[in-house]
């Protein structure tokens, strides 16, 4: 049975462990561990024989345990980490002990699973306020807290850390903290600032000769600084100390800035780096970011794809304060794409009251506005437009693309009939340096069309076209082209009308907005675009194609330039014609118009998840 000092089958091992009569494994597990511990080896190993014995008796064990999980975390072994900790805070631990134990488990739990630990809040800050935390934790686990809308309780460990530290040197590490909250979470500040302003105001101060990259972002998302953004993001991605957090925060701020390329750019950075999107909380929250920038681009079913991706790395109790985000998205598009019934499930989803101090409360309500607008309750629609103002004005963040609650207010107030206000909305907006952002002055131009003579509808229309034209926002270029249809018939221009319902339609193929198509357009329009001579596409050989070719091909057939191939690829524009050209060559074609009547289909071509957004799929 035995060769040496093993078996000479795997057999044997098997059936002497699950010997009944074997009942001294775990101590012996246990007294391999002291064994190896004594002789140096690494904690790793020893914490494999504890985590097997499943004791933690002598005090050595928890040393040995915390250690083997700060290097299982980092290695991203998670799982492994969390084990030793939860295995820990089962011995007899003294109170300074404990506090180190529970944050730490808290820390490494949150990106596994963020739902596991919110039953040890309590007894952290209970801890924490008894001096058993150290300051520089107690910073790592406010984002934790209010991650799950523990505001009041991290005010109160962050003025306690702070009273402590304001002029140490955790100084900066506040300041970073608070920088970070300014851009995720900004009525947290207003609750610092009435139990503290003159600490707040302090912490805030920054010197002149070295002023702290979140903080120049943060400020650069105020009403007039905006076109700062992506420099400093630059500055601030650049940033090798750098954490997945701070990262998720700058890219959100070139969302809100409408800078949708360089956020897409450092996406894709994020997905090279394994670190960054090791647990299901860092990949999850990735996909949800990706989504939005889908759907500002107008990519609908992309976004919807990405959305519903991003809710299976976690349950929706896990998100906290974040579900707003991957939520509003879902609800925007399935609104925009005709399914209300759906937006409607979403939206009786539960979320944390708390969320609506964040900007992802202001995702949620801008997209519960648009949805009520759809479904004509007009009054509904305005207040949460109104709610966007109050918090937005109340926080100082107004950025062209944070929230366009004006826009919003605006076809409300026109729903309601109120065109003086409608006017009165769109006039401001436009005469803002806001109304120059492309994306926002096309959609105020639209809405700008309906209230001025019809003799000039077209015109403006015609403007806001060209502003979304090439891709910018495929969504929003439908529903200019819409009005546009409707503008040619009621100009009695039947010819003009028929190509632009035609264009329309096939817009609406691209953006994944089809069933809204039907409802708008004249069935001329769809008739007409629904006939365009298509080959099916299980017909033709596509396994001739590489999976690089084939994307290239989808992209080329949805009407994309080969520069934006170029940049929705990161590819060169000479590697996109390169792929065009065998493209063809394999498949008998002689340009575009064969490639797009070959791969063109009613569910809308290059509506695929990108792959630098779809970690871990």
């Amino acid at each position: 049975m035995l060769d040496g000092l093993r078996f000479r089958h795997p057999g044997v091992a098997r059936v002497l462990l699950t010997d009944p009569d074997f009942h001294d494994l775990r101590e012996l597990r246990l007294a391999a561990a002291a064994l190896l511990d004594a002789d140096g080896h690494s904690a790793l190993r020893v914490a494999r024989h504890l985590i097997a014995a499943d004791i933690v008796a002598e005090p050595w064990t928890v040393a040995v345990l915390r250690e083997s999980a700060r290097e299982a975390a980092g290695h991203n072994d998670w799982d492994f980490a969390l084990k030793c900790l939860r295995l820990a805070l089962r011995g007899a631990l003294t109170d300074e002990e404990r506090g180190l134990v529970v944050s730490e488990f808290l820390r490494v739990g949150w990106r596994q699973n963020p739902a596991r630990v919110t039953k040890h809040f309590q007894e952290c800050f209970e801890l924490q306020q008894k001096g058993h935390v150290p300051d520089a934790e107690t910073l790592t686990l406010l984002t934790i807290f209010l991650w799950h809308g523990h505001v009041e309780d991290a005010v109160t460990m962050l003025l306690d850390v702070a009273d402590r530290c304001a002029d140490g040197p955790l100084r900066t590490e506040i300041q970073t903290f608070l920088d970070w909250a300014r851009l995720s979470h900004p009525g947290l500040l207003d609750r610092i600032r009435r139990a503290d302003e003159q600490l707040l105001n302090r912490l805030l101060e920054t010197s002149s000769d070295s002023l702290r990259p979140l903080t120049s972002l943060s400020l650069a998302l105020c009403e007039t600084g905006h076109a700062n953004v992506p420099a400093t993001a630059q500055e601030v991605l650049a940033d090798r100390r750098l954490t997945g957090d701070t990262a998720g925060s700058v890219l959100q701020s070139l969302l809100y800035a409408g800078e949708l390329v360089t956020a897409e750019r450092w996406a894709a950075r994020a997905v090279q780096d394994a670190e960054q999107l090791a647990t299901p909380l860092a990949r999850g929250v990735h996909q949800a970011v990706c989504a939005e920038i889908a759907r500002r681009r107008g990519d609908l079913p992309a976004a919807q794809q990405l959305a519903e991706r991003a809710l299976t790395h976690m349950a929706p109790r896990a998100w906290g304060v974040a579900l707003g985000l991957p939520l509003s998205v879902l609800v925007a598009v399935h609104t925009a794409r005709g399914h209300t019934e759906r937006a409607g499930e979403h939206l009786s989803w539960s979320v944390h009251p708390e969320m609506y101090q964040t900007l992802y409360g202001l995702h949620y309500l801008q997209a519960r506005g648009r949805h009520h607008l759809a479904v004509g309750q007009y009054a509904a629609a305005l207040r949460d437009f109104r709610s966007c103002e109050e918090r937005v004005r109340a926080w100082g963040l107004a950025p062209p693309v944070l929230a366009p609650w004006r826009l919003g207010q605006a076809e409300a107030a026109l729903a309601l009939g109120d065109r003086s206000e409608a006017r009165r909305l769109t006039e401001s907006e436009l005469n803002q340096a806001r109304g120059r952002h492309s994306h926002v002055r096309a959609a105020h131009l639209r809405v700008y069309a309906r209230l001025v003579d019809r003799s000039r509808r077209r015109e403006v229309l015609t403007d806001a076209a060209e502003l979304v034209a090439g891709g910018r926002d495929r969504y929003e270029h439908f529903l200019i082209l819409t009005d546009l249809s409707r503008a040619h018939q009621e100009a009695d221009d039947t010819a003009r009308a028929r190509v632009t319902g035609q264009q329309t339609w096939h817009s609406a193929v691209r953006c994944g907005a089809e069933r809204l198509a039907r409802t708008l357009l004249p069935e001329s329009a769809v008739t007409a675009g629904e006939e365009t001579p298509v080959m099916p596409r299980q017909r033709l050989n596509t396994a001739m194609l590489s999976e690089a070719e084939l994307r290239v091909a989808e992209l080329a057939a949805a009407g994309e330039t080969n520069r934006e191939i170029s940049g929705k690829l990161f590819i060169t524009v000479s590697t996109v014609e390169q792929h065009l050209t065998r493209v063809y060559r394999k498949l008998r074609l002689s340009g575009r118009a064969d490639l797009r009547a070959c791969l063109a289909t009613k569910a809308g071509v290059g509506a695929g998840v990108p792959e630098h957004c779809a970690p871990g799929a």
